[in-house]
């Protein structure tokens, strides 16, 4: 009976060591570089702060994990969209960013506020991005109409400014500038809004017209859902994260709009149990009313993440909370 316990205890401690063998962390850390600003208040070379997020493959096994934070978004100053609703456009529309609330009124310095900068999976709601909340009080700005004096307010306002300039004023004129800056070589301009053409708008409903009468032909319509299908596989697969033994994969964001904005801040890596499958509407549903939008296991495909891909095996861990604290005066 002696050598049954043994046994068993051998058994126990082998198959743990193979359990946790296996070890995704997060880490994060603040660097300050210089960088040449051209806002009000802020022209000329100055120190920005940029979030730097680590990966550590802890374990001598090739890893993989799906990572979902940088769904959807534009450039590094998107990353803060919240419950703002921020519009992102492309082409030839763009949004009015100047109005009566310049860059220069937004400042927000108040040292004796603290917030919470969550990223990840925010806590108590299935969502994935990134979400300011208040320390003290640890409430969620669930809400369209948010005040102005509100911080997650500020920091959305001038990252919307600083998007639009960088991208889209610079897209229609490279010499242009909004009212919130000062390029030494650049006119300004009183807003940003631009329609798209008469002839433009006509060539898009063409082909949206061409899309919807392939889609009456089964076997164009199959094809159509065959691409969709692996589009929607390609995208989910970029979000793959894969670190080789004892690798660090790396990613770092520009923090421009907390240094404008200002204030305490503690950036939170929520802590979450990585994913193991995918599930998304069926390419054939798209186009269509769903008859019962609540049959969510009919309308909806699932794609269960493979064991190994690329030669990186998948991680099914837990990725535990790290966090990193930041003061701009």
């Amino acid at each position: 009976m002696k050598h049954i316990t043994t046994f068993l205890f051998f058994i126990f401690i082998g198959s743990n060591q193979i359990l946790f063998s296996q070890k995704i962390e997060a880490k994060l850390e603040i660097k300050w570089k210089d960088k040449e600003l051209f806002v009000k208040g802020f022209c000329g070379k100055t120190k920005v702060p940029y979030l730097v997020l680590n990966y550590i493959n802890t374990s001598n096994d090739s890893l993989y994990f799906y990572e979902a934070i940088d769904s959807d978004m534009v450039d590094d100053y998107y990353h803060l969209l919240m419950y703002y609703p921020v519009l992102i456009h492309s082409g030839d529309y763009s949004l009015p960013l100047c109005d009566s609330i310049g860059i220069r009124s937004i400042g927000f310095r108040e040292p004796e506020n603290e917030y919470n900068v969550f990223i990840g999976k925010v806590p108590g709601i299935e969502w994935w991005g990134w979400l300011v909340t208040y320390k003290q009080t640890d409430k969620v700005p669930f809400s369209y109409d948010l005040p102005e004096l509100d911080v997650t307010y500020k920091l959305n306002k001038t990252a919307r400014r600083l998007t639009n300039q960088e991208f889209y004023v610079t897209q229609k004129d490279s010499t242009a500038q909004l009212c919130d800056f000062c390029y030494p070589d650049k006119h300004y301009v009183g807003d940003t809004i631009f329609y798209m053409s008469y002839e433009k708008m006509d060539s898009i409903l063409q082909s949206n017209q061409k899309h919807f009468d392939s889609l009456a032909i089964p076997e164009l319509a199959s094809i159509i859902h065959k691409r969709r299908y692996d589009s929607q596989i390609n995208y989910i697969q970029s979000n793959f994260i894969t670190i080789p033994p004892y690798g660090i994969y790396t990613k770092e964001y520009d923090l421009t709009h907390f240094k404008i904005v200002g204030g305490t801040y503690n950036f939170i890596y929520s802590p979450h149990q990585t994913e193991i499958s995918f599930r998304f509407m069926r390419p054939d549903l798209v186009d269509i009313p769903l008859k019962n939008p609540d049959d969510y296991e009919n309308n909806y495909v699932t794609y269960h993440f493979p064991e190994k891909y690329n030669g990186y095996k998948l991680y099914s861990g837990k990725i535990e909370e790290t966090m990193v604290k930041i003061e701009i005066d």
